[in-house]
């Protein structure tokens, strides 16, 4: 398993292997319902908290956003969640109000399938803009899924579109774990990518620390990659912590926040780094590094201007020495 070149700081521990059913209480599996009929490969995958979560969720900045995410966003407003649907191979945008009505009923199914709300569902599809999500199938699809601790894998494969590997990281703070996953190899470009990415913890902390902590987190990660200067109307990054590693809840000031809010910038930043090293069409990472600016913004945007500079990439890729 490759990983980006994360400083691991503040007592976090890499766990080998690890995905999002590492923390406790977490499961997943995923099915292949051809959800695309032009691949053969895993596109519906869930997972699932067995305790209530408290959830953030940062989401694209595009004017043009996904029915899919529409519904997330407002499940996501009350700061809570228990479970994910996920598709890959169509990304249920520019479908009109059957759109809302897809994704309303992709979060049916699985809270029936799970006993919980479907307001507690997050729901996230990626792939071809412009084209209904196969409802049929993937209802199928949803009802075959087994979910288990071993499912995280399946669900990292059953997110990817046009990426060549499941992206997935792990750590390990005090006492508690997180883990997370992503899919994004295109229409990459600040403020976030075409990308899904899922994060979840055993910790116990408040829903507006883990809010704020998250953007901290995707402002210095997500928010600052750069491949094709495009952006997608999907981009999602969610964090569910239910709190089965008992102790917290972490908030502002307490001894675990430097530590945790060092786990969630460390696992957003390897697998941003992961989506730039698969990019499509990438064969160089290029990573600025800015020293003695003026203020954090100032090297934000010096950062943000090299990366993105079209003569940088391309000097770069001219030196095939490197």
């Amino acid at each position: 398993m490759e990983h980006g070149t994360s400083v691991i700081s503040e007592g976090i521990e890499l766990i080998p292997e690890g995905t999002v059913t590492t923390p406790k209480g977490f499961v997943a599996g995923a099915a292949k319902v051809g959800v695309r009929t032009d691949w053969d490969k895993l596109d519906v995958g869930l997972v699932h908290s067995g305790a209530p979560c408290v959830a953030a969720g940062v989401y694209t900045r595009n004017a043009l956003k996904g029915a899919s995410l529409l519904v997330s966003m407002e499940h996501l407003a009350r700061g809570s969640a228990q479970a994910i649907v996920a598709n890959a191979g169509c990304a249920n945008c520019s479908v009109g109000e059957r759109g809302i009505e897809d994704a309303i009923k992709m979060a049916q199914l699985t809270g029936a399938k799970f006993g919980i709300d479907p307001h507690e569902v997050v729901v996230a599809s990626t792939g071809v803009i412009g084209t209904f999500l196969p409802m049929g199938r993937i209802s199928r699809g949803i009802e075959e899924i087994r979910v288990s601790r071993e499912g995280g894998m399946d669900f990292a494969r059953a997110i990817m579109t046009t990426d060549t590997k499941p992206k997935h990281v792990a750590v390990r703070g005090n006492g508690w774990s997180m883990g997370g996953v992503v899919k994004g190899v295109g229409m990459i470009h600040p403020n976030m990518a075409t990308m899904l990415c899922f994060v979840t913890t055993d910790a116990a902390v408040t829903q507006l620390f883990l809010a704020h902590a998250l953007k901290d987190a995707v402002d210095d990660s997500f928010n600052m990659i750069d491949i094709d200067s495009d952006t997608s109307p999907d981009d999602t990054v969610v964090v569910m912590a239910n709190g089965l590693a008992g102790g917290g809840p972490i908030d502002e000031g307490h001894a675990d926040e430097k530590s945790f809010r060092a786990a969630l910038r460390l696992v957003c930043t390897d697998l941003a780094k992961q989506m730039v090293a698969d990019a499509e069409g990438a064969t160089k990472v290029i990573e600025a590094r800015v020293e003695e600016a003026a203020t954090h913004e100032d090297a934000r945007k010096a950062a943000r201007e090299i990366v993105m500079s079209l003569g940088v990439k391309t000097a770069v890729y001219r030196q095939r020495c490197i």
